[in-house]
């Protein structure tokens, strides 16, 4: 399913996943480049907006395999190498991931994915071990572009007052072939895959533990 920029607002529900995907504000008459999750009948949802910074792009919603993303193709090469969304949220935590930590010879931990290094964790404030599970909502994965060519290069990703910025490297912006894909690449994950080999106790924060949402 792809949503590209038209200018309607569009509503899609994923009733296994008790979630809810609004495409655009649904309270202003204009339509705004925004995308809100909603689950648990809306007793926790996040949303961003983009900031546009009129660079010629493409933007498009659609189903992933393990989620929804909100992607944005760049036609020609940005006036600044930072992506940035307005973020609000209710009754909800991000957790950052960052580097699995190993001790020598610890053979318990096999892998992570390279796009969870670098990601958020989403987490019900307070509701957990319970209906909720370990009350995840969800995971915000690390972006990871494409241009015209092929090339691939990961994103740095980070919330900060009450913005979500990307910051592409300048280095790739300036060699890559346009157009290039995902620049945006706010991927929200819903699925029960795990994100890593390592089993853990730990329902929240650090790295999801395997077979986690």
């Amino acid at each position: 399913m792809v949503f590209t920029c038209s200018k309607e607002k569009t509503t899609f529900t994923n009733a296994e996943k008790y979630l809810e995907v609004e495409v655009g504000d649904f309270k202003q008459v204009d339509f705004f480049p925004q995308i809100k999750f909603k689950k648990w009948d809306n007793e926790a949802n996040f949303s961003i907006r983009l900031i546009d910074d009129d660079t010629d792009k493409e933007l498009s919603w659609y189903s992933t395999d393990r989620g929804y993303e909100f992607d944005i193709t760049l036609k020609e090469k940005p006036k600044t190498n930072i992506i940035q969304f307005t973020m609000q949220s209710k009754e909800l935590d991000f957790f950052y991931q960052g580097p699995l930590e190993v001790a020598e010879g610890d053979i318990s931990a096999y892998y992570v994915s390279d796009d969870i290094e670098g990601s958020y964790a989403i987490y019900h404030k307070t509701k957990a071990n319970n209906k909720y599970g370990c009350g995840k909502f969800g995971h915000l994965y690390r972006p990871k572009l494409q241009d015209a060519n092929g090339e691939k290069v990961f994103a740095d990703m980070e919330i900060k007052d009450d913005l979500l910025i990307i910051t592409i490297p300048q280095d790739f912006l300036d060699k890559a072939v346009y157009p290039i894909k995902r620049a945006g690449g706010a991927e929200f994950g819903v699925t029960t895959t795990g994100a890593t080999g390592r089993a853990t106790t730990n329902c929240r924060g650090g790295l999801m533990a395997l077979g986690e949402a």
